[in-house]
């Protein structure tokens, strides 16, 4: 599937950010600045040891992985038109991120780890984005509800205290080139593929959560995933926040530009 859905404007054959990995890596450890060294070598060598044991290539890893279901929609034809993979994991796998190797997770600071989530008194909440300004000023303060209007929301704590299993959207594909997809009405496919995840996920209880891995993640979560079929369900997307508690402020959060925007859907 990754070959099938390859584009000359993208390629999902490799993960994207693996030579950048790399070398933040590398720079993590004394000794690895020439490319003649021996321990430089034997660090890429443990580097990609640990990357291939989730599998190799972008959507490879995913066949591998126990918690993973990969679903593959066809246009008349047969032709293959999406790929959508989820996983069914608890929340603070999808958002946590304790041994930094999760690029996508919220949380950060003390909150990546799951020992202050537990302690009396936390407080999450989604801050919702404001659509409809401009891509260029996303990052500003007017792209989203103030933070002096933010309430604590219970069900978002709950669900993550719980460790119930979340529907965890990771890919979304459309897995014809751009002008067949267009010709032959995947557009369609794509969208009712993704309306039956939500819908599904909400008659069974589940909450549904996925990263807008976008430049411009507002404009995608407005023009796509909020709109009908697909946003019917509850769907909600902005940026979750939390603090350690009521008296104290909402905790700061990565740079603008690290910052993951996300849909969620409770239960």
């Amino acid at each position: 599937m990754a070959t099938v859905s390859g584009r000359k404007e993208k390629s999902f054959l490799e993960l994207f950010s693996t030579l950048d990995d790399l070398e933040s890596e590398l720079e993590r450890h004394p000794g690895c600045r020439s490319k003649k060294s021996a321990r430089r070598h034997e660090q890429i060598r443990e580097f990609i040891r640990k990357e291939a044991a989730f599998g190799n290539g972008y959507f490879a890893h995913y066949i591998v992985h126990p918690h993973a279901t990969v679903r593959i929609g066809f246009a008349p034809g047969p032709t293959p038109a999406s790929l959508v993979i989820v996983q069914r994991v608890p929340l603070f796998e999808a958002i946590g991120n304790e041994n930094d190797d999760e690029g996508d997770a919220p949380l950060c600071g003390a909150a990546k780890h799951w020992k202050w989530c537990i302690q009396p008194g936390r407080q999450f909440a989604l801050q919702d984005a404001v659509f409809g300004v401009p891509d260029k000023s996303w990052n500003v303060r007017n792209s989203r509800k103030h933070v002096d209007e933010l309430e604590p929301e219970p069900a978002i704590l709950e669900l993550l205290l719980s460790k119930k299993p979340v529907v965890y959207l990771e890919v979304c594909a459309s897995l014809a080139p751009k002008d067949v997809a267009k010709a032959e009405g995947h557009t369609a496919i794509v969208k009712a593929e993704l309306a039956y995840v939500m819908r599904e996920a909400k008659s069974r209880g589940e909450a549904v959560v996925m990263m807008m891995g976008s430049d411009s993640p507002h404009k995608l979560a407005e023009k796509v995933y909020m709109r009908k079929p697909i946003g019917d369900y509850g769907l909600r997307c902005g940026y979750l926040r939390w603090r350690a508690s009521a008296k104290e402020p909402w905790a700061r959060e990565v740079k603008w530009d690290d910052r993951t925007c996300l849909c969620l859907q409770l239960p």
